[in-house]
């Protein structure tokens, strides 16, 4: 009686257990699926969250160089750039301009903005400064560049104390064909000089000049500043400046 009882209970639940059988299957196979598409939902939102972080950093670089474009001109909006989708585009007193309209010496002003953000990429903005860092900076001021000198001067003083006095280490070379502007930066370099020694912190610097083809002492005291803008004006009235 208990072997036949086991037989009718077997015939009564077989479709049932198949079905079972097909529902588990059914079920792996939507777990899979299902877990599939989970992988995948984090995958992207861990490739959103990097795109946002990017973005999020062209939005602060943007910031620094606008920064430095104000502090240059002394004047808000003077230049400034605005990311467009994934686009830069340049502003000139609040109307959009093309690169190629705005004047050489506006340019390179750009140019120097975005030079000092740059080194600064995928780093954290307050310990930046902390490491050691090579700077070379050929002809920051141009001829292109006179009406905006003292801006642009300050600015680079600005930024020279930044890295300069963030690590004992970091060096910096400024090149220029002018001895006008050579005159200006000695007078920057001497004036850290002066801010640092107040903080216990050496500084050294040196001035040279490329003559025959050999770096030589630049003679700073032999030369005198009127003298050249004497030199410059008589230029001008021959034709040649």
């Amino acid at each position: 009686l208990l072997s036949l009882n086991d037989q009718i209970a077997y015939y009564d639940v077989i479709e049932s257990f198949k079905q079972y059988d097909l529902q588990v299957a059914e079920m792996a196979t939507v777990k899979k699926a299902y877990d599939d598409a989970v992988a995948d939902q984090n995958a992207k939102k861990v490739k959103l969250e990097d795109l946002n972080g990017r973005r999020k950093r062209i939005d602060i670089a943007i910031d620094i160089i606008n920064s430095g474009l104000k502090y240059i001109f002394f004047a808000e909006g003077r230049l400034t750039i605005k990311r467009d989708g994934d686009f830069y585009k340049l502003l000139s007193n609040g109307q959009f301009v093309k690169p190629k309209n705005v004047s050489v010496g506006e340019r390179n002003i750009i140019g120097l903005c975005y030079f000092f953000t740059k080194i600064l990429q995928g780093k954290n903005k307050n310990t930046a400064y902390n490491d050691e860092y090579f700077i070379v900076i050929d002809d920051p001021v141009s001829s292109y560049d006179l009406e905006n000198k003292i801006g642009i001067l300050s600015f680079l003083k600005y930024k020279l104390s930044q890295f300069l006095g963030g690590n004992i280490n970091t060096r910096a070379i400024l090149m220029t064909h002018d001895l006008l502007t050579m005159f200006d930066l000695e007078k920057i370099c001497q004036e850290l000089q002066t801010e640092w020694d107040i903080f216990q912190k050496k500084t050294i610097y040196e001035l040279h000049e490329l003559k025959d083809c050999k770096l030589t002492r630049f003679q700073y005291k032999k030369r005198q500043e009127y003298t050249e803008l004497v030199k410059l004006i008589y230029d001008y009235g021959c034709g040649r400046a």
